[in-house]
């Protein structure tokens, strides 16, 4: 097994200090087969002996049998066969036991340790005798001083195998390292042990004196006695850094003292202590003096530390009193209790001869204000106050600055009296000295202050109020604006997360790192306050003179008005919005004073006026309640006086709108404007009526309306202004509806509806001349008139629509394609006959269909016409005449769209040459070639199509003689036909030519020809010289 166990220097080289051992001291020794370690062989029984004999030695605290497991006695059994493995380690775990043969890497509270020299094998016999074992707690100090008492001590003192000089040095080492590890054992508990050496107790006053060594060993110890009573008897100021120590503590240091200098004391009562006085005395050794003086002192200042914490002790119950205290106890409270304690103060001054002392008594007094600042500082719950309650830390630490400043004041009051009534005469107090700790908390207290308004100005965290989201913006550059304002919350929170991260250093007045940390937080403030004031000038230079706008933009950033310098600059946009309300205020009272007025479509000049007044103060109104509403906003000291100028305004509004329903009364009462008839020709535009109502009739009436809805005039007025608003009304609906129907006329119109425009005017005429306004018009003569209107109308509408059916019926005549000729192949010119026969026969029936349609409507609209009147009149006449002229045009159209079309069948288009229509065919009789059919048919063929179709199309076809009227003064223009039928023959000229040009091609075939005869063919085989 590898050897995991210390190492030991050779014995040779033991001596040697580290320095002094070199790589050529050590000698390497060649390994022989000699050299093998032995290892032991135990029996079955005699390991477990051995391992039992193990169990029974191991003392641990809560030790049961049932703990040494399976992993345990096998590490044991391991130990004991590996001899090179110098020492096994018990120990718990946790609550599980374990073995090892090296040190645990996590502490335990104690381990046993069982050791052997190197290599040895033990035995069933000899274990006892030789194993090392002992027990070491978490005290090691303490087991290793146990251990040197109780053992190796008085076996140095009692061997006798040492001679003397050997034995006298190592007593005064063992008797050095006996004091420090004593010194160093007790020190650790707070207390002063002195170490009592055991090799005086066997021996008597006598014996010890005749040992010079002996004595010069004790006196050595009590030199050391008197050094560590002289620093514990100094030991008198409570020096623990990073603490506040208060009156409770103080106490307790007196209580700690004093039981120190008590356990000394009881030290200098002991047997060992006295018998080592004796044998100093009987050799009248120069150190006793020195130690009995010390323990005279030792023995006063017992006594005076049992007086300071007797007297201490009065002010632990008031003091209890005051950490009771909390943030809602009242400040009278606070005060009886700081009173209080003051008075015990100045009791133990009074009593005491140690707090006598000027500086005694101060460190008393600055004891006392560090109870204060621990009182304040444990009911201060910064991580809740930081986290989410700022106006709770703000309430918080305003009262605990109230009570230390009122602590301040209530001592100073208190030195004060005291230096008035005590006969021996109050100290002159150093209140730096005494106050200086208070005023430091409090501008700790103050700087928690700064960091919640600031939470509530940049955090959006107040928990009072439902704090706004986000500030938003209904401006022009709105989404740079709240970009700011996130980048500020941005700064703010880091600003925070390194605030949070140094909450302990906050109020613990001995961290000077706050103050960096403070210094860093109010540049990061002072830096968002500069980007806020910016913004909100930024906000107000994009407002332009609204001030609803600038009520919602200060709104959005009311909760950054909670920081003072940026409230500075909230309130002067606040007094700007009420200045420029202000300007709208006196700009209205221009505007009631005279000058240029509002209008308004269709309302009346006393209703307009009315209601101009109304719109403006109402919309101040509706400002200056949602100024006055806006209670979150800090008050302004120009709000009053605005208000106070609107409501004076606001009053004279009303006296002018009073005075405005009175004039409409006035003028209404004037009966004098209401006598034109209802009805008159217009003059300006001859043919069309107007409505003849007075112009300031007309505002009275329009007014009227208003004024009823505006409740400006009594019920009377409102009966009055009824009836003649109907009649007005229906009125204007007459004078429209004609107008609408005469505008709609032509000349030559109105001549052909005279009748019936004549019909319609005698219904109207009692409106012209008869009827006026002073009475109800009456409701037959108004039936009567919209009726014969409603008929002339409906007249106009049936011509209107005839003469759109008979434009639309010629439309089609003249999209009709007379010769359409659909084909896919070419065609044979009888074929060509046909289908060029049965198209025209095809659109001749329809011309015919539409021609008798028009022929209906014609007639309808007659029979209309003929019960206004009993003859013809010339309009109607040359109405007819129109007619039959548009449809011999539409006609004459169909005919050359017709030939056009069949032209361009023949011609091409552009690029595009024609394709090919008639079949030719070429026949080739002897010497004779025939085409057929020949040429001249097909030009015959085309020169009769325009003469057929002027017999088809242009006869029969006329309007003027079934209604027996003249006939119209309409000529056929042929001149587009024969262009058009010159360019067919042209076509077909082209055709000829081309036809004789292909014939030519045939002349140079004629020998070929000759020999195909049966002559020639003969003739040709005889001249030949072939002989077959």
């Amino acid at each position: 097994m590898e050897d995991k166990g210390p190492r030991f220097l050779p014995d040779d080289m033991s001596s040697l200090t580290p320095s002094e051992v070199t790589v050529d001291d050590v000698e390497v020794e060649e390994i022989t087969e000699e050299d093998v370690i032995e290892r032991p062989k135990y029996s079955e029984d005699e390991l477990t002996t051995l391992v039992n004999y193990i169990k029974n030695m191991v003392t641990l605290f809560n030790l049961h049998p049932d703990d040494f497991t399976t992993n345990v006695i096998n590490q044991i059994k391991n130990w004991l066969v590996e001899v090179t493995e110098l020492m096994l380690l018990v120990f718990y775990d946790g609550t599980i036991l374990q073995a090892a043969h090296a040190f645990p890497l996590s502490p335990v509270s104690d381990i046993c340790y069982f050791m052997r020299v190197p290599n040895f094998i033990f035995t069933v016999d000899n274990f006892h005798d030789e194993i090392i074992f002992g027990t070491v707690t978490g005290d090691v100090e303490g087991s290793i001083l146990h251990v040197m008492e109780a053992v190796y001590a008085p076996a140095f003192s009692e061997t006798t195998e040492w001679i003397e000089n050997i034995k006298g040095n190592l007593q005064s080492n063992v008797h050095m390292f006996m004091s420090y590890l004593t010194d160093l054992h007790y020190k650790m508990s707070g207390l002063t042990r002195l170490y009592v050496p055991y090799e005086t107790s066997t021996k008597s006053v006598e014996d010890c004196a005749k040992d010079k060594w002996l004595v010069k060993r004790l006196e050595s110890i009590v030199l050391f006695w008197t050094q560590k009573i002289r620093l514990c008897l100094a030991d008198n100021d409570q020096l623990v850094p990073h603490e506040i120590t208060c009156p409770a503590d103080e106490y307790n240091f007196w209580v700690y003292k004093y039981e120190v200098l008590t356990a000394l004391i009881l030290q200098f009562n002991t047997e060992n202590y006295k018998h080592i006085i004796k044998v100093l005395e009987k050799v009248q050794s120069l150190t006793i003096k020195q130690l009995k003086e010390l323990m005279l002192e030792t023995i006063e200042k017992a006594e005076q530390t049992r007086d300071n914490y007797l007297h201490l002790q009065l002010l632990l119950e008031p003091c209890k009193t005051l950490e009771s205290l909390n943030a809602s106890s009242p400040l009278t409270e606070f005060a009886d209790c700081i009173t209080e304690i003051m008075h015990l103060i100045h009791v133990i001054w009074t009593n005491s001869k140690y707090y006598k002392k000027p500086e005694n008594i101060e460190t008393l007094l600055k004891y006392f204000s560090n109870e204060i600042i621990l009182v304040c500082s444990n009911k201060v719950d910064l991580a809740k106050i930081l986290t989410s309650s700022p106006r709770l830390g703000i309430k918080v630490c305003d009262i605990f600055i109230t009570w230390c400043l009122s602590y301040k004041k209530i001592l100073q009051k208190l030195f004060l009296y005291y230096e008035s009534t005590t006969e021996e005469g109050w100290i002159t107090v150093d209140e730096i000295f005494v106050f200086n700790q208070i005023d430091a908390f409090i501008q700790r207290l103050q700087d928690i202050i700064e960091i919640c308004d600031a939470m509530i100005a940049f955090g959006r965290q107040d928990e009072d109020t439902i704090m706004p989201h986000k500030p938003k913006f209904t401006c022009n550059n709105s989404i740079e604006l709240e970009g700011m304002f996130d980048q500020i919350e941005t700064l703010f929170q880091t600003g925070m997360k390194t605030i949070f991260a140094s909450i302990d250093m906050i109020l613990n007045l001995h961290e000077k790192a706050w103050h960096t940390v403070k210094t860093n937080f109010k540049q990061l403030i002072k830096n968002i306050e500069e980007i806020v004031e910016n913004s909100i000038t930024s906000i107000f230079v994009n407002i332009e003179n609204n001030v609803e706008e600038m009520l919602e933009a200060l709104t959005a950033i009311i909760k950054y008005s909670a920081n003072q310098r940026i409230r500075e600059t909230y309130v002067k946009k606040i007094g700007e919005m009420w200045n420029f309300l202000y300007a709208e205020i006196m700009e209205t009272s221009k505007y009631q004073a005279g000058g240029k007025k509002d209008r308004f479509a269709n309302i009346g000049h006393y209703s307009e006026n009315i209601i101009a007044l109304k719109i403006r103060y109402s919309r101040l109104e509706r400002f200056v309640k949602m100024l006055n509403d806006a209670h979150y906003l800090p008050v302004h000291l120009t709000s009053d006086m605005v208000t106070s100028t609107f409501e004076n305004n606001f009053n004279m509004t009303q006296k002018s709108i009073k005075s405005l329903a009175e004039d409409w009364i006035n003028a209404w009462n004037n009966q004098t404007r209401f006598t034109n008839t209802l009805m008159a020709f217009s003059i300006s535009y001859p043919g069309l009526l107007e409505c003849n109502m007075d112009e300031q009739t007309r505002i009275l009436i329009d007014d009227s309306k208003m004024i009823e809805m505006l409740e400006m005039v009594p019920n009377t007025y409102t009966v009055k202004y009824k009836p003649m608003k109907c009649s007005y009304k229906n009125v204007v609906k007459i004078v429209l509806d004609y107008n609408l129907i005469s505008s709609s006329l032509s000349i030559k119109e109105m001549m052909l509806f005279r009748n019936a425009i004549t019909a319609c005017e005698r219904k109207v005429s009692p409106g012209i001349h008869k009827f006026n306004w002073t009475e109800e018009v009456n409701e037959v003569f108004v039936m009567e008139c919209f009726k014969s209107i409603k008929e002339l109308n409906m007249f106009l509408d049936f011509y209107k629509s005839v003469c759109q059916d008979v434009v639309l019926l010629c439309e089609r005549i003249c999209s009709t394609n007379i010769l359409a000729l659909q084909t896919s192949s070419v065609l044979t010119l009888d074929e060509v006959k046909y289908r060029l026969e049965q198209s025209a026969e095809s659109a001749r029936h329809e011309i015919i269909e539409i021609f008798q349609t028009i022929t209906n409507y014609t007639l309808i609209l007659f029979e209309r016409f003929s019960q206004r009147t009993t003859k013809v009149t010339q309009p109607w006449i040359e109405f007819v005449q129109r007619i039959d002229s548009l449809f011999q045009e539409s006609i004459l159209v169909c005919v050359q769209s017709s030939l056009d079309k069949f032209l361009h069948l023949l011609t091409g288009s552009g690029s595009f040459r024609a394709d090919p229509i008639i079949n030719f065919g070429v026949t080739i009789d002897g010497a004779e070639i025939r085409v057929e059919p020949p040429l001249s048919y097909i030009e015959q063929f085309l020169q009769s199509l325009l003469l057929h179709l002027s017999d088809m199309f242009m006869v029969n076809f006329s309007l003027w003689k079934k209604f027996e009227i003249e006939k119209p003064a309409f000529a056929l223009s042929g001149s587009k036909s024969h262009v058009i039928n010159r360019r067919i023959l042209e076509s077909i000229e082209r055709t000829r030519n081309e036809l004789e040009k292909y014939l030519l091609l045939w002349k140079p075939k004629k020998v070929y020809d000759d020999v195909m005869t049966e002559v020639g063919s003969t003739t040709t085989v005889k001249d030949s010289s072939e002989t077959a």
